[in-house]
């Protein structure tokens, strides 16, 4: 049983077939997967992405100065130096998940609510959080560390 409501096609009203059907919009702004990829990437040590998530993060952000406190509060594992309410809690979750993934339960998903995350957004950080991992894992244990060798992806 999951944790997040969740309907099944078959169950689902004319509405939410269509969007099953069409390439709904993401529930997350690019910024906050930005973020999220950024933080990934530096609890993971894999310096490639964390470098090519910030400077995704500077093209969507105005203001440098936010950009590089962004990083710095990452960097420290203090994202509660820039960030607030559901930012907060979404970067908290993205941190147990990458690190220490058995120790997520019900009931900080249910904080996560709280803050006003819906069902959609944290499933969108859930899977976000999953493949920067899994990015991270393929360029740290393969090697890759060039930048010749990972192709530009167009949307990440």
């Amino acid at each position: 049983m999951t944790w997040i409501t969740t309907i099944g096609y078959e169950e689902a009203n004319s509405g939410l077939k269509e969007l099953y059907d069409s390439n709904a919009e993401n529930a997350l702004p690019a910024w906050k997967r930005d973020v999220i990829g950024l933080y990934v990437s530096i609890l993971n040590a894999c310096d490639h992405d964390a470098r090519q998530q910030f400077k995704k993060l500077r093209a969507h952000t105005a203001d440098e100065q936010q950009a590089n406190n962004i990083l710095s509060a990452l960097e420290t594992g203090r994202p509660e130096q820039v960030f607030t309410g559901s930012d907060l809690a979404m970067l908290l979750y993205t941190n147990l998940l990458t690190t220490r993934p058995s120790q997520i339960d019900e009931n900080m998903i249910d904080e996560m609510r709280g803050t006003g995350l819906e069902d959609s957004e944290i499933l969108e950080i859930n899977q976000a959080v999953a493949y920067f991992s899994y990015s991270n894992r393929t360029i740290l244990g393969l090697g890759i560390i060039e930048e010749n060798h990972i192709p530009e992806c167009a949307a990440r």
